[in-house]
C-alpha cells in the first residue's frame, strides 16, 4: 500500500491564489465577494427572492470571470 504525505495538499481550480488567475481583477474579486454576501443572506433568510437574487448574480459573475478569461488567454497568445 502506497503511503502519502500528510503535508500534501490538492490544489483545484477554486483554491488557486490570484497569482495564479492574472485574469481575476480586483473589479471581478469585488463581484465574487458581494456574490458570496447573496449567498449567505440567502442561507440565513430561505427566502426565494434572495435565492433568485444570489443565482442572478452568480451566473453574472461567472460570465464576467469567463470573459476575463477568455481576453486574457487570447492577448497572451497574441503578444509574440
Amino acid at each position: 500500500s502506497k503511503s502519502y504525505s500528510n503535508s500534501l495538499v490538492k490544489l483545484t481550480k477554486s483554491r488557486l491564489t490570484t497569482s495564479e488567475k492574472p485574469y481575476i481583477t480586483k473589479f471581478i474579486l469585488d463581484r465574487i465577494n458581494k456574490k458570496n454576501k447573496l449567498y449567505h443572506l440567502y442561507k440565513i433568510t430561505k427566502s426565494y427572492e434572495d435565492l433568485l437574487n444570489f443565482n442572478k448574480y452568480r451566473n453574472y459573475v461567472r460570465t464576467l470571470i469567463r470573459n476575463s478569461k477568455e481576453n486574457y488567454t487570447y492577448n497572451m497568445l497574441n503578444e509574440n
